[in-house]
Order: structure tokens, then sequence, then C-alpha cells
């Protein structure tokens, strides 16, 4: 077995799957897999990079191993998951924040502390604070938010990450839920852990089951969703359907209305009621009759955005290549 086949053997055991392997890698290291000494040094700090590996450990022969990040990162996590099981998708999310801020050029601008003033803001260029506003403000303000879509499948899949590289808060998000309105919260959710300063000095943040009430609960994630839940619909009592057990077709028209009437993103009011009612399986069914077909696929949406902000000239070719694989669209 070549030097080459070898490490590539060491990074499938961490559960990063050969098939995956080879459709990340280059296709010059494909068509010309390494073989000098150089060329297998080159590999493995192009490895390291986008998969979010330890550099050191693979210089020196000892196997692959998962970068440990600079300062000891928190996992905000269901009692079920263990912060192990997160450990592989933290290094990766890890490695597509660090690329991602490489191509933002704006200057990062602080979140308001209250998030009724970053409502404000949101409202007053749009009118609603949707999964697309949302996002257009959190890039203006210099935070890139992406949707790692390509993700190994053995790996357990976080609903969101916020890291700070250089100074520069950077949010990836990769719950499994396609719809807007969750990876709405999602990113509600993450913009009050920057704006709260819960995010420090080369900090991760990783969260997963945002929306369960499994989750270890602490302070700064009490905190966090009510900073979400302030700018999504404001800190004042809302208006829902009184009748908890409607369903279908009439939920959905009194959903509509009493978004409008409220200027609130009609899908997270849908999951307001749903939280409050227990009522997921009506909910799961109205989203889609209240949604256009772009808030249907809520990553898609995320990483549309992301592209059109990127500046992909200020990459290498392999991180425009990771990137563009990692967020499922094609480089500009």
């Amino acid at each position: 077995m070549s030097d080459f086949n070898s490490l590539l053997t060491s990074i499938s055991a961490l559960g990063i799957e050969r098939r995956y392997l080879l459709r990340v890698l280059p296709e010059w290291m494909l068509a010309y897999p390494p073989t000098s000494t150089t060329e297998l040094v080159e590999a493995k700090v192009l490895l390291s990079t986008i998969l979010g590996l330890d550099l050191e450990a693979l210089l020196s022969g000892h196997g692959a191993a998962f970068a440990t990040p600079p300062s000891p990162p928190l996992f905000k996590r269901a009692l079920k998951v263990s912060a192990e099981a997160l450990t592989p998708a933290a290094a990766m999310f890890g490695a597509l924040a660090r690329s991602v801020a490489s191509a933002v050029a704006s200057q990062v601008q602080q979140l308001p502390a209250d998030p009724e003033m970053l409502r404000v803001e949101v409202l007053k260029s749009t009118g609603l604070v949707c999964l697309e506003s949302l996002l257009t403000a959190l890039w203006q303000h210099g935070i890139p938010v992406v949707h790692f879509s390509d993700l190994p499948d053995k790996f357990s899949r976080p609903d969101a990450m916020v890291m700070d590289v250089g100074g520069r808060p950077c949010v990836v998000v990769g719950g499994k839920r396609q719809h807007a309105a969750w990876q709405l919260f999602y990113v509600a959710h993450e913009a009050g852990h920057i704006a709260l300063g819960h995010l420090t000095e080369n900090g991760l943040i990783l969260d997963a089951d945002i929306d369960t009430s499994s989750v270890e609960k602490d302070d700064e994630e009490d905190e966090a969703n009510k900073y979400g839940l302030s700018l999504l619909a404001g800190s004042r009592a809302i208006d829902l359907p009184a009748n908890p057990s409607l369903t279908g077709t009439p939920l959905a028209r009194q959903i509509s209305k009493l978004a409008r009437d409220q200027a609130i993103d009609a899908g997270h009011l849908l999951l307001r009621f749903a939280a409050q009612n227990n009522a997921w399986a009506a909910a799961g069914q109205v989203l889609n009759l209240i949604s256009v077909d772009e808030q249907k696929d809520g990553p898609k949406l995320i990483n549309r955005i992301a592209r059109a902000h990127l500046d992909w000239g200020n990459m290498t070719d392999e991180g425009r290549s990771f990137v563009a694989r990692a967020l499922c669209v094609e480089a500009s």
C-alpha cells in the first residue's frame, strides 16, 4: 500500500468515508497521487485545511486526528448526544468557517445587545425579519453565514455553530430540517450568542438540538434563545390562533393573517404555535401551505446568499473547490 493510500485509510478510520474523500480531493491529486515526500506534505496540508485535521499528527506520521480548537469549544447539546460525537463535525465546521472568513472583505460591525435594535434595523430595510432579510443584515455586519450541506454521512450533525476567526464571527448552520422557518431560528440563536458576548477570542460554540427541551440548560443558551425570539417577533406578547386543535387550511389562513398583522415571519409564528400546543405534526403540514418554494429549502437559500457575498477570488483554487462543495454551489 502506498504512503498516500495509507494516509487516506488513516483518515477513513475517523468516520470520513472513502467515497467522501475521493469526492473532496482535487482532481490533480487523484490523477497523480502524491509519491514524493514533498508531495505528501502538500497533500497533508491540504487535507488538514479542508477536513479540520491536526496537521502535526499528519506530518509526524502518527495517524489522522481532528484538530483541537485554540480555545476549548462550548458544546450546547442534547443530553443524548456526547461531546465526543460532535467533535468531528466541530472540526469540519471550523475548517469551513476559516475558509469562508478568508473570503469576506467587509469590516465586522458589532451586533446590538438589544435584539429590538437589530429587529428595527432589519424591519427598516425589508419590513419583515425572515431568513433572507436576517442573513442579509448579518452579512452587512461582516458576519458570514453558510450551511454545511455536504458533511460525511456518519457524523452527528449539529444545528449550528458560531466561531471566532481572527475577530470575525462566522456562523455555520448544519441543521437537517429543510424549511426556512427552522433555519431562521438557528441563525437568530447564533446571532444572540454573538451579540451578547458569549463568543470569546478564537472561541467556538456548537449548538445541537437547539429546539428541544432536552438540551443541557445554561444561562447562555437561555439568553441566546430569548435574544433570537425577540429578534424574530419582538419582546411584546404575540397573538397566536386561539384554537389549539386547528390544522390544515384553517390553521394556514389564521397564521398567515396574524403574521401579516404583527410583521412576523409566518413560518416562525407557526413554530411558536406548535411549541405552545405540542402541534408539531400539524405544523409540518401547514409549513408547506404558507410558504413559497424558496422557503421550503432553507439551506439552499442560506448558501445562495452566501455565494453572492463571498469574495471567491480571495481563496486558493483548493479553497474555492472546498467551499463550493461544502455549500453545494457553483464557485463564482
